[in-house]
């Protein structure tokens, strides 16, 4: 780009082949557009006195938040009672973990998972602090502190963010199975075009083996017609999923309600 090269370090949960390339100039749009698919992911690392926020794009930290407050580890004799000095520090460990969660519902706003770990028990304290919408975004991580080095902590967002679209597919496919009887899909490739010019597309499901399809060129005009009317795109990598793909041109569609 403008005589530069551009280069990003991405994290993938499986090995990738080698590609041989024969021309000077390759065309690599299909792996561009699977690249452009950054999911953003909160990472929260947590004990009582001490919170920190990261969210993820893709393997770029994007927004980060520390959060500390000064809580006293023991009773010491003399003045307050024991009982009283434990109520005091259990209230301002509580104050703490309110504050965080409302720091976390204001990052997590655009993000699909938040990964929640720490030593100790305050990040299952800290869970019963988030709301019903948070808590189905999170998910436990074994193994992380605040000394987890970046390169651990990529493998663990690979990991759990692999984890979690595999299964998040799943339950797309799922939805469309069930629609097929409301009429509210479409297989055949001029069928989903059209409802993509009538903005009737919700989401589109497409295989990322999509350019060794015959089809390729009416996919990609698909694709920037799905961007131009802000259309959800969901690149399926299952091998199960992508045979079923296979059968219906590399491409499924999900509309928002029924066409002629």
């Amino acid at each position: 780009k403008n005589g530069k090269i551009e280069i990003k370090v991405i994290g993938t949960s499986q090995k990738l082949p080698y590609i041989y390339m024969e021309n000077k100039k390759p065309y690599v749009k299909p792996f561009s557009d699977i690249l452009k698919t950054n999911h953003n992911v909160l990472l929260v690392t947590i004990d009582q006195k001490t919170a920190k926020i990261q969210k993820f794009q893709g393997s770029q930290i994007i927004q980060e938040s520390k959060l500390k407050i000064d809580l006293q580890g023991r009773h010491k004799k003399g003045g307050q009672s024991q009982g009283r000095f434990l109520r005091a520090r259990q209230t301002k460990i509580h104050v703490f973990f309110k504050k965080v969660a409302n720091k976390v519902r204001l990052m997590s706003v655009d993000s699909e998972l938040i990964l929640l770990g720490g030593n100790g028990n305050g990040k299952t304290e800290f869970y019963d602090e988030l709301n019903s919408e948070l808590t189905s975004k999170c998910r436990f991580v074994k193994g992380l502190s605040f000394t987890t080095s970046i390169k651990d902590i990529h493998e663990i967002i690979i990991h759990h963010l692999y984890e979690y679209r595999k299964k998040h597919m799943e339950e797309l496919i799922q939805k469309y199975e069930n629609l097929v009887k409301d009429g509210l899909t479409a297989k055949r490739n001029n069928v989903i075009y059209r409802a993509l010019k009538m903005s009737a597309v919700e989401t589109l499901i497409v295989s990322t083996n999509y350019h060794t399809n015959s089809q390729f060129k009416n996919i990609l005009k698909m694709l920037e017609l799905a961007k131009k009317i802000s259309c959800k795109i969901e690149f399926a990598t299952s091998s199960k999923i992508i045979k079923k793909l296979e059968i219906d041109d590399s491409v499924l569609a999900i509309l928002r309600y029924k066409i002629k």
